[in-house]
């Protein structure tokens, strides 16, 4: 009997470890992974997309929150940020005050700080951009009852280290895809028209390949990307896609329409990355169209 409680020991003090203190340091590969899933499913988002990434922090390994977290966030409780203030300080520091209201109404408010002391030119300007965003991303983590740091946050940490994961060594090729991102929000085009079904892309894994990977536009002058990683390739993928969808100056209906051109052009990109990483890039296409209001 003694036994058998020395044997549950280590697993009960590994638990009490993540579930009191967050700290995932102790858990194995497989038990990471898991973990990761159970989190994303808990609250809706595609653990495809990457929502969070690990960091070391003070002795324990925890999950922080990226940019696509927040951006499914927002789409899936509907909430709607109002800046209240923009300032600079006596001590140098630039302060960003914002309110945010989620669909059912409810209010939350938070701010985001950076130090501009002695900044001038594009880092001046970078400073306070990232003000802005850090207090975006804070208030859309509190509304929606997320306890999690935010990358902006991370990056101020005096001896933070965060752990650079690769897509395919979270979410093997032969993981399950899970469901697309469940985004509720209203139709941005009102007029009934009905949005033409995606077409499903047929793409193959290939590994080990050493050749460069082209990412391409679709406005005419401007010059594909070269890279040599599919790592590389998918996260700028992910940022040329996310700024064709924000862009306020474009009807949805035409976003959707680029973004769809956008996957055409990369086709033998998407054939060249790992399936999963393929498959992972159509689901956020798709989530975004819903996001913009397609219909099926």
């Amino acid at each position: 009997m003694s036994k058998q409680v020395k044997k549950n020991a280590a697993p009960a003090a590994i638990l009490e470890q993540v579930v009191i203190n967050g700290d995932l340091a102790n858990l194995s590969e497989a038990e990471r992974v898991k973990y990761y899933a159970n989190v994303c499913e808990s609250v809706g988002l595609n653990p495809l997309t990457k929502p969070f990434d690990y960091i070391k922090l003070n002795g324990r390994l925890i999950l922080y929150a990226k940019r696509d977290c927040a951006d499914q966030l927002r789409a899936i409780h509907g909430v709607s940020i109002k800046v209240l203030s923009k300032e600079e300080d006596d001590n140098g520091l630039y302060v960003v005050s914002v309110a945010a209201v989620d669909k059912h109404g409810r209010h939350d408010e938070d701010v985001g700080a950076v130090s501009i002391a002695g900044l001038r030119g594009d880092n001046r300007a970078n400073a306070i951009a990232k003000a802005m965003t850090k207090a975006k991303r804070r208030v859309t983590l509190s509304i929606c009852g997320m306890g999690f740091l935010d990358e902006t946050e991370v990056s101020g940490i005096p001896g933070a280290a965060p752990i650079t994961t690769q897509l395919d060594d979270i979410f093997p090729p032969d993981a399950p895809t899970g469901p697309e991102v469940a985004v509720q929000t209203e139709k941005a085009d009102s007029s009934g028209g009905q949005v033409p079904e995606e077409e499903d892309i047929d793409v193959t894994s290939v590994e080990d390949r050493t050749e460069a990977i082209h990412l391409c536009f679709t406005n005419d002058g401007q010059e594909p990307i070269e890279f040599t990683d599919s790592h590389g390739w998918y996260e700028e993928y992910v940022l040329q896609l996310e700024a064709i969808a924000k862009n306020e100056d474009t009807p949805a209906r035409k976003r959707m329409t680029e973004m769809k051109a956008f996957e055409k052009a990369n086709a033998e990109g998407l054939d060249t990355i790992p399936e999963v990483g393929a498959k992972a890039l159509k689901q956020k296409r798709l989530a975004w169209n819903k996001a913009l209001g397609a219909q099926k």
